[in-house]
């Protein structure tokens, strides 16, 4: 499910969304938030959920999953980025959603402004999110995370689709969904 919080700058349609994990500001996705042909990103800020989420990292190429069980894990520090219809496209295609990924709205509070300053007075709102729902229920035994570094994540080194082998016909998503 789909639920956009849309508002419009100018004559595009904005949408605020939290990112967690490799499309961070230096993290090894964030090239796709900063390329023009993907459609336009503009960094908001520092945010935290509200409510807490399990964020672990699975699979053989150790990749960040924010869990859809809210309530579960710990109160998630990510960024905010507003992206057009265009970005927001691209991110959905990255993401795999719907199929793999679904996009909800989640509230979160924003902590600073576009230029890391702390905000006097934290913002609340709700924005969207990439959770992972029917996730295989073993990465509840996982050690979840408050962030997530590609760098540093529980020693474990994010490896990105361009350095997966191509040939192997093994489907890495079984190790953290329920195929149907």
């Amino acid at each position: 499910m789909i639920i956009s919080r849309a508002y419009k700058e100018g004559s595009r349609i904005m949408h605020r969304v939290f990112v967690y994990g490799t499309l961070k500001r230096d993290e090894p996705n964030y090239y796709v938030l900063q390329k023009c042909d993907y459609g336009h990103a503009e960094y908001v800020g520092r945010a935290v959920t509200c409510d807490k989420y399990p964020l672990v990292v699975a699979t053989r190429y150790n990749i960040p999953f924010l869990l859809s069980k809210c309530g579960t894990g710990k109160n998630v520090e990510g960024e905010l980025f507003d992206v057009d219809d265009s970005m927001l496209a691209s991110l959905d295609k990255l993401e795999g959603c719907p199929s793999w990924y679904s996009r909800l709205s989640i509230p979160i509070v924003l902590t600073t402004d576009g230029h890391d300053n702390r905000l006097e007075v934290p913002v609340r709102q709700n924005v969207q999110v990439y959770l992972l729902e029917n996730y295989k229920k073993e990465l509840l035994e996982k050690q979840t995370l408050d962030r997530y570094s590609a760098g540093r994540a529980l020693g474990a080194t994010y490896v990105p689709p361009k350095d997966r082998p191509q040939s192997v016909a093994y489907d890495y998503r079984s190790e953290a969904k329920e195929m149907k």
